[in-house]
């Protein structure tokens, strides 16, 4: 029982800062050529971030990955499918990682502009940059939910052990009250029965103790759920 409310306890209460999600112009060296497209510095290790932005490109198109480069072909970008084109995507490590802080992870995702003759540049510019953006919002929005659902769980492990130990304290005080009954009733029984007697007190306590400990715990998680749920909405 300790052991459960102290592992409650410890869970981290968040500091609730807005993730903003700031897409920069940016190029990359694709078939020898350049290619013009928008990048994404994300707050995460490039091992959460990479399958994570691989399965948000496969949600626009047909993807194949070769050396790291990532080619969405038949895209829909702005709502728009465009048969036949292709954009292309990379995630790597950040450059720059500042020492004791969280690793971070740069996406990218672009097009060779001589592949898209005759059709409107600005507005493929404005969706690619749409994609980069949707990516970062969907990515920590998605990791903010992995907390909230850890911390939801811990939320019910204490409210189902408050059950648990309400049930026993019902159990324990009609015991005590049969206990005080026979007590009048068995006067032979006398000093077994005031034996019987101190152990239910004693176990009427621990139980008390044990909720009051385990509702505080609660009220610290709900705390922390309260605040995730606002970084969740913070996000933009």
């Amino acid at each position: 029982m300790n052991k459960l409310v102290l592992t409650l306890i410890c869970l981290p209460v968040f500091a609730i800062v807005a993730q903003t999600v700031k897409p920069e112009v940016a190029s990359r060296s694709i078939k020898n050529a350049n290619a013009d497209g928008f990048q994404v510095e994300i707050t995460g290790p490039i091992e959460q971030v990479r399958p994570s932005f691989e399965r948000f490109l496969r949600e626009s198109g047909k993807l194949k990955i070769s050396d790291g480069l990532i080619t969405v072909t038949n895209p829909v970008i702005g709502g728009s499918e465009f048969p036949k084109y292709a954009i292309y995507g990379s995630a790597a490590p950040a450059e720059k990682q500042a020492e004791g802080q969280p690793l971070k992870s740069v996406v990218w995702i672009g097009k060779i502009a001589a592949e898209w003759s005759g059709v409107d540049s600005l507005s493929l510019t404005a969706g690619i940059k749409d994609l980069a953006h949707r990516f970062g919002i969907k990515f920590y929005r998605d990791q903010i939910q992995l907390q909230i659902d850890e911390t939801q769980k811990a939320i019910d492990a204490t409210e189902r052990r408050l059950q648990k130990l309400s049930a026993e304290n019902r159990d324990f005080n009609e015991k005590l009250v049969s206990n005080e009954q026979d007590k009048i009733r068995l006067e032979k029984a006398l000093q077994q029965n005031a034996v019987d007697h101190e152990t239910l007190l004693r176990k009427i306590d621990m139980n008390k103790k044990a909720q009051d400990s385990v509702t505080n715990a609660s009220a610290q998680i709900r705390k922390v759920l309260d605040a995730q749920k606002e970084k969740q909405l913070k996000v933009n």
